[in-house]
């Protein structure tokens, strides 16, 4: 019974801190402030064949993403409205990071009521930090590093399972998969080490977004 107890009591905890999150970003006004090296790429190419002003050292990445949303909704709000839903998606991808990186402790002294309480406390600061809100508010690439970050660290926990099963069957762990976010961040690097396409792909959109 205590512990159907504990459990409510941490799902309920989860819903309050995602909902006060939302409260957070949803009650402030959605008219996004707009950053023209990003937005006027976008606009070209609403009305003309490409996208305009992106040379060698600007990506195209986060231009095509409020381009599409433009050409989907045409309104500037649906940015914000975005980019808020990611920056709540970016806490529910740490909360699920959090709770499979327990799962490669060899014997965790934490106990796991203890460990997902810690958790669910780092996610909630995050959400309910000024910054991140800050940075969803502009047309930036800044608004939607969050969720990639999230989405990199939940692969690279993926990687970590992968690595001990293959340790498990005496394999070398050196035939896993290398998976870190200084990879990803760092446009200097290589993504060679990334085994699977999806994990591939999402490091080179960070690194692309971050030198962007």
């Amino acid at each position: 019974m205590a512990k159907k107890i504990q459990e409510l009591g941490y799902w309920i905890a989860v819903v309050i801190i995602f909902a006060l999150a939302a409260l957070l970003r949803f009650r402030l006004p959605l008219d996004p402030l707009i950053v023209p090296n990003y937005l006027l790429p976008a606009l070209k190419k609403l009305v003309g064949p490409e996208f305009g002003q992106v040379h060698f050292a600007r990506t195209i990445i986060y231009p095509g993403f409020v381009y599409l949303l433009m050409r989907v909704f045409g309104d500037f709000r649906a940015i914000t409205v975005a980019q808020n839903v990611l920056g709540l998606s970016a806490g529910a991808v740490f909360l699920l990071t959090w709770r499979r990186i327990r799962d490669f402790i060899p014997n965790p002294r934490l106990p796991y009521s203890i460990y997902r309480w810690l958790g669910l406390l780092a996610v909630a600061v995050y959400l309910l930090s000024r910054e991140p809100v800050y940075f969803e508010r502009d047309i930036r690439p800044e608004g939607i590093c969050g969720f990639l970050i999230s989405i990199n660290l939940y692969f690279d926990s993926t990687g970590l399972g992968e690595a001990k099963l293959l340790a498990d069957d005496d394999y070398s762990l050196g035939t896993g998969r290398d998976v870190s976010l200084s990879a990803a961040l760092d446009p200097a690097k290589d993504c060679a080490c990334w085994r699977g396409d999806i994990d591939r792909r999402v490091a080179i959109a960070t690194r692309a977004l971050f030198h962007s």
